[in-house]
Order: structure tokens, then C-alpha cells, then sequence
């Protein structure tokens, strides 16, 4: 138990207001989500010439051949039940295979794509 003086209980906030005179507008929070969604967008634009990387697009995407084939109900139990390149992450597969499905093999699509979901999640944090 958290005590205040004199070992009474202290008292925790329940509730905090916030005077209205100090909220800020809501066309205020947009037009910050926006700046910073678009200054994500601005900082990797240059996504769309990168190729694909010998890291571990090779072993992730490229070389898979359950990922590059594809969305599919075989691909989908393979990822939930295998391990793969010392790891078990399912939806980075899906990730991935759905890349390959909707694009093919064309990394700048999946960058772009990649790009799209990090400007879309820096406008949320506001």
C-alpha cells in the first residue's frame, strides 16, 4: 500500500481533467498527424529504388519458396507450424507473402508498401 504522511493513505488521482481552455482542437491534432505522417513519407521516398538486400531478404522472401509463391492455405499452415532461418515469426510471413501475391518479386513495390504502413502509423501516434 502507498502511504502519504503520517502513514494515512495517500491519495491517488482517480480522474484528471483537463480545463478546456487548455485542450487543443481537433483540426489541430489532424494537421500534427498529417506533418508527421508526411515527414515520414519526405525522410524514405527513396524506398522505391532500393532491390532487395543480402541480409535477409534472400532467406525471408526471395529464396522462400513458401513466401514467394504466395497467399495460400498451405502457405498459411506452414507459417503458423514451422520454424524457419532460426525463427518463428507467422505474420512476418504473411507479411511477406502477401507482398509476393499482390506484386511478385519486386522489392520496390514492397518498400513502397512498407513506407505506406509507417506513414500511416506516425500519423496515429498523435
Amino acid at each position: 500500500m502507498i502511504t502519504g504522511r503520517v502513514g494515512r493513505p495517500a491519495r491517488l488521482a482517480h480522474h484528471v481533467t483537463i480545463p478546456d481552455n487548455e485542450r487543443q482542437p481537433p483540426g489541430f491534432l489532424v494537421a500534427i498527424a498529417f506533418i508527421l505522417s508526411l515527414v515520414t513519407g519526405l525522410t524514405f521516398y527513396g524506398v522505391w529504388k532500393n532491390a532487395f538486400v543480402d541480409y535477409d531478404d534472400n532467406t525471408y522472401v526471395y529464396l522462400n519458396s513458401h513466401v514467394n509463391r504466395g497467399l495460400s492455405f498451405e502457405m498459411l499452415d506452414w507459417a503458423f507450424t514451422h520454424f524457419y532461418a532460426f525463427n518463428w515469426h507467422p505474420l512476418t510471413w504473411l507479411s511477406h507473402a502477401l507482398d509476393c501475391q499482390l506484386y511478385g518479386l519486386k522489392p520496390a513495390a514492397c518498400s513502397c508498401t512498407l513506407l505506406m504502413w509507417f506513414c500511416s502509423f506516425s500519423g496515429c501516434i498523435v
